[in-house]
C-alpha cells in the first residue's frame, strides 16, 4: 500500500534527526553509474537464523572491509568501490543486521555482537586480515574490531572525525542539538527515487549510488519512496548498545580522513532559502558539534596513538563521496606505506 506523502516525509524526517546526531544524514542519494562490474552479493550466516548482506568485489590485492554509518547499508560504497578501488583491493562491504537485505532479528544490536558478526563474515570468506574502514558508527565498529581482534586488522581507516562516537552522540543529545537544516523540496518533487536523490545531493553534496536509497527505503510499485526499510528501533538499539572507547587502545596504524572547516553558506548551498530561525538552528548545531568534537579529540589520542589525520576542507560528512579521488589517494598511500 502506498504510504501517504505526509507519512513518508515524517518517517524520513525521523530518520534524518537520529542520523544527523550520529554524523550520518539520511536522505535518499543521487546515482553514480558504476563503470565496472558490480560486486557479488552474498548472504553470509553469522548466527543462527541471522545472515548479513555482503558485497564482495572479487578484486585483487589486500582485503578492504567497508562498514557503513548508522542507517546506511553496504551499498553506500557502491560507486566508490566500482570506480576507484576494485582493481587495487578485494573490497568487502557489509550491511549490519537490521538493515537492507540483512536479517532483522529482535536482538543482537550491541557493539560486541555486531563486531562478532564481522569476524564471522571474515571467517566464512576465508579472510585472515583486513584493512578495516568505517564511516560514522561504522568507524566505531571498525575501531572495536581492531581493538578486540588485533590479529584480524592490519590497518584502520576512519572516514570522518576520530572520536568516541558513543560520547559524541550522547553529548549532542545532552546539549539539545537541533537537527541539521534541509532544503525545501521543489515544486517538481513527487516523492520518487529520482526526486529524493536530487534532494539528498542538495542537502549533503554527496554523490550517493541509487542502489543505496533502494536499500535504505521501501520503494513502492509506483516508484515513490516509502518509509525506512530497517527494522523499527534498530538505530536506537545500536546507539544504546554502542560501547564507549574508555580503556580501548588501537595499536594498528590508523588513518583519519575528516572534513575541515567551511562557512555554513558553503556547507549548505541552499542557505539563502532558509528562514532566520532555520539559520539559527544551523549555527547552533555547528557550534555544538565543534565543541563536542574538540573536547573528545584529545581523549581519543589515547585510543589511537598512532593515528594520522588528513583534513579535507569542504568534504562534508561523507568525504569518500564528496571527494572520492582525494580519499582514494590517501587510502592507497596508507595501504602501501602505513602512513
Amino acid at each position: 500500500m502506498t504510504i501517504p506523502s505526509t507519512a513518508r516525509r515524517a518517517s524520513t524526517r525521523a530518520a534524518f534527526v537520529l542520523l544527523t546526531l550520529a554524523g550520518a544524514i539520511v536522505v535518499a542519494p543521487r546515482c553514480i553509474d558504476a563503470q565496472r562490474t558490480t560486486p557479488a552479493v552474498r548472504q553470509v550466516t553469522v548466527a543462527p537464523a541471522v545472515t548479513l548482506e555482503v558485497l564482495d568485489s572479487g578484486g585483487t590485492g589486500p582485503a578492504l572491509l567497508l562498514l557503513a554509518g548508522l542507517g546506511h547499508t553496504a551499498h553506500v560504497y557502491d560507486g566508490w568501490t566500482a570506480r576507484l578501488l576494485r582493481d587495487r583491493f578485494r573490497v568487502i562491504a557489509v550491511t549490519r543486521r537490521g538493515y537492507g537485505a540483512s536479517s532483522r532479528p529482535a536482538t543482537g544490536y550491541d557493539s560486541a555482537t555486531l563486531v562478532r558478526d564481522l569476524v564471522a563474515v571474515l571467517d566464512t570468506l576465508g579472510i585472515t586480515r583486513v584493512i578495516a574502514a568505517g564511516h560514522s558508527i561504522g568507524a566505531a565498529e571498525a575501531m572495536l574490531l581492531a581493538a578486540r581482534y588485533p590479529t584480524r586488522v592490519d590497518r584502520l581507516v576512519i572516514l570522518g572525525p576520530a572520536v568516541d562516537y558513543k560520547r559524541y552522540v550522547t553529548m549532542q543529545v545532552a546539549r539539545n542539538a537541533p537537527a541539521g537544516p534541509e532544503p525545501a523540496p521543489g515544486s517538481y518533487h513527487h516523492e520518487t527515487v529520482a526526486d529524493y536523490t536530487l534532494l539528498a545531493e542538495r542537502a549533503t553534496g554527496a554523490a550517493f549510488p541509487e542502489s543505496e536509497v533502494r536499500a535504505m527505503f521501501a520503494v513502492n510499485a509506483d516508484g515513490t519512496v516509502g518509509g525506512s526499510s530497517a527494522r523499527p528501533g534498530a538505530g536506537t538499539a545500536i546507539m544504546d548498545g554502542l560501547e564507549t572507547l574508555d580503556g580501548v587502545t588501537v595499536t594498528v596504524p590508523t588513518l583519519e580522513i575528516t572534513q575541515g572547516t567551511a562557512p555554513l553558506e558553503v556547507i549548505h548551498p541552499f542557505w539563502p532559502q532558509l528562514d532566520p530561525g532555520e539559520r539559527g538552528y544551523a549555527r547552533q548545531l555547528a557550534e555544538i558539534r565543534r565543541e563536542v568534537e574538540a573536547s573528545l579529540r584529545a581523549t581519543f589520542a589515547r585510543t589511537a596513538p598512532t593515528r594520522r589525520t588528513i583534513t579535507i576542507d569542504g568534504a562534508g560528512p561523507y568525504p569518500f563521496l564528496t571527494h572520492p579521488g582525494e580519499v582514494t589517494h590517501h587510502v592507497l598511500e596508507f595501504a602501501a606505506t602505513g602512513r
